[in-house]
């Protein structure tokens, strides 16, 4: 199924890639529900496993998987690992899940007391992926979070001065894309823009979009008893796509960006008007990355398919999935000079991603994302 046989994960060298992709792909979906039975393979390394688990962001999930597995069978208390045992790694696999608990409780604290100063202030807030993606979980504080993204319907600058006012926080305005500062230790990003609009003109495209979505309604919500909002499900899901699909052309995504997306799909997508979703799609880019994700859902991770307006049947389905899983060449040199010349390597070598993702000339965006990076470099607005 998938190209790679080895690979380095933290201090974990592990031999049989294939087969830790194929066992945790099998946790996940158990852990989703969309599996029953499944008898794991002999001599797992589940060091390994864990560690990447972590890479791809569903450590909480696979554990949820094997706690169904460790209860349905028997043998399993029995079945010795290495010296430590069985036992002792399924301790320390949820060990891990308590913590990503932990945190998420944390993390709906401070996003609380951050919706109170908003809301007492007058300042209505738009929550991002996020939160709002943890709600459509099984269990939703087994979903890695990391930053609070919100939009305050312009009024950024001025939400900013006052928060700044009364927490005596920093607050770093030099992305043209939002402000960022930590509060309570959570990283805070109040978007300007919806969309990064630096270097790609369909982004710009799309950034019209969303303010026409804007003047809809959005879905009202809350968190610990304080108002917040999200937004509506066409939204999201033309949001969450680009989202993705942005990540996937220049970096990489995980495990966990595709569970974001089928999550979403399975609760929502009969609310999404489709048709509206593919349109943009089919103009601005991202059909058969959408496409793709859907079959991954459905082949891979168990998802009805009745749920998914369209999957992809090519190759193009596993090319996708392998770097999802495995991807390549993601450690960057140090250096301005060094950092360019291998950025401008990779995007080149890993064009096929932009163009599953992006309806735009390649050439034409390299030209103008070094003209952007030249005059972040040099100071030049």
């Amino acid at each position: 199924m998938l190209m790679n046989t080895w690979k380095n994960y933290g201090k974990y060298i592990v031999n049989d890639m294939e087969k830790i992709q194929e066992i945790l792909l099998h946790l996940v979906k158990i852990g989703l529900g969309n599996e029953k039975d499944y008898k794991l393979p002999e001599d797992v390394d589940w060091k390994a496993l864990i560690s990447y688990s972590f890479k791809e962001g569903v450590p909480a999930i696979a554990c949820d998987g094997m706690q169904v597995l460790y209860d349905n069978d028997e043998s399993m208390q029995e079945w010795g690992v290495g010296e430590a045992g069985k036992k002792d790694i399924r301790y320390e696999w949820i060990g891990y899940q308590l913590t990503c608990e932990r945190y998420n409780e944390r993390y709906q604290d401070v996003l609380a007391e951050l919706a109170k100063f908003y809301n007492e202030n007058g300042y209505k807030i738009l929550l991002l992926k996020g939160y709002g993606l943890c709600l459509n979980y099984p269990i939703p504080n087994h979903r890695p979070t990391g930053d609070i993204d919100c939009y305050l319907y312009g009024k950024t600058f001025e939400a900013d001065e006052k928060f700044a006012k009364k927490y005596g926080v920093e607050i770093d305005h030099s992305s043209a894309h939002h402000s960022k500062f930590t509060f309570r230790g959570v990283i805070v990003e109040n978007h300007f823009a919806l969309m990064d609009l630096d270097k790609h003109w369909t982004n710009r495209k799309l950034e019209k979009v969303f303010e026409k979505f804007l003047k809809e309604e959005p879905i009202e919500g809350e968190v610990h008893g304080q108002r917040v909002y999200f937004p509506s499900h066409t939204f999201n899901a033309v949001y969450l796509i680009r989202h993705a699909g942005e990540h996937f052309a220049m970096e990489k995504i995980t495990m966990r960006h595709v569970l974001d997306w089928g999550l979403f799909v399975k609760r929502y997508g009969k609310e999404v008007d489709w048709k509206k979703v593919y349109d943009l799609a089919d103009r601005y880019g991202g059909t058969v990355f959408m496409n793709s994700l859907n079959a991954i859902c459905v082949k891979y991770l168990g998802f009805d398919s009745s749920a998914f307006v369209a999957l992809d049947n090519s190759p193009m389905v596993e090319r996708v999935l392998d770097d999802v899983l495995c991807p390549k060449d993601m450690i960057a040199p140090h250096g301005r000079l060094k950092y360019a010349i291998w950025i401008t390597r990779r995007v080149w070598r890993t064009r096929w991603k932009f163009n599953i993702v992006y309806n735009e000339n390649i050439m034409s965006f390299m030209t103008e994302a070094a003209i952007q990076k030249l005059k972040e470099w040099f100071g030049k607005n």
